[in-house]
């Protein structure tokens, strides 16, 4: 059996640690600290004092903000893991270059010590590279879903750049109507334009969608 890893948890509250530390392997990770603040490091040695970091989204918020260089430092002789919850995954996209892996907390804290271990030989429990494409996919059909019926169809339209006086004929509705629901929908789906409406709704496959299937089905191709 190799060395076990030295692990610091840094959280920004103690809720949930135990269910972690009761997930944990002691025969191949040894907790060696515990943070609720930044910094991580609290000295100048060369050794920080841990290999790998399991940290939380709003603890890694933090130390981006105010101590950015520790994360370099500790990725130069550990791992930086994040602990998030499936339902943020579209937040944590924006720190995808900062970690080495992740563990799901509400789905996969069964696997914390592979999803370890997997981070210290470079891989994730979902590969950085795949992390971007899931998040961004995952957030756009929450987005989806978020439309009425009349909104799906008008963005349908939108894909197939159709412009405000079609689809008011199309869907029998005043024109006006027509371009208060485009405004809508570029909110909800928190696009700035018709452009990257059709954009949204072409990598949902949405454009090639059967009306007559009904609204409430969701095509997910891979992007």
């Amino acid at each position: 059996m190799g060395p076990r890893h030295r692990l610091l948890i840094a959280k920004h509250s103690a809720a949930g640690l135990p269910a972690i530390m009761k997930k944990l392997d002691s025969q191949t990770v040894e907790v060696v600290g515990y943070c609720d603040a930044p910094p991580l490091i609290k000295h100048e040695n060369s050794d920080v004092g841990f290999d790998v970091c399991l940290i939380d989204l709003r603890m890694l918020r933090r130390v981006h903000r105010k101590h950015a260089a520790e994360i370099a430092r500790i990725r130069r002789s550990g791992n930086m893991v994040l602990l998030v919850h499936s339902k943020h995954l579209a937040k944590a996209r924006a720190f995808s270059q900062s970690i080495d892996g992740l563990v799901i907390a509400d789905h996969l804290l069964s696997l914390i010590n592979d999803s370890l271990l997997l981070a210290r030989h470079a891989h994730s429990l979902l590969p950085i590279g795949v992390l971007t494409a899931l998040a961004s996919q995952a957030a756009m059909i929450t987005e989806l879903e978020a439309l009425s019926e009349s909104e799906r169809t008008v963005l349908k339209h939108l894909a197939k750049a159709h412009t405000n006086q079609a689809i008011a004929a199309l869907m029998d509705i005043s024109e006006n109507a027509v371009k208060g629901m485009v405004r809508i929908v570029l909110a909800k789906l928190n696009v700035m334009n018709r452009t990257e409406a059709a954009i949204f709704a072409a990598r949902l496959n949405l454009p090639a969608q059967n009306d007559s299937e009904g609204a409430g089905a969701i095509y997910v191709v891979g992007s």
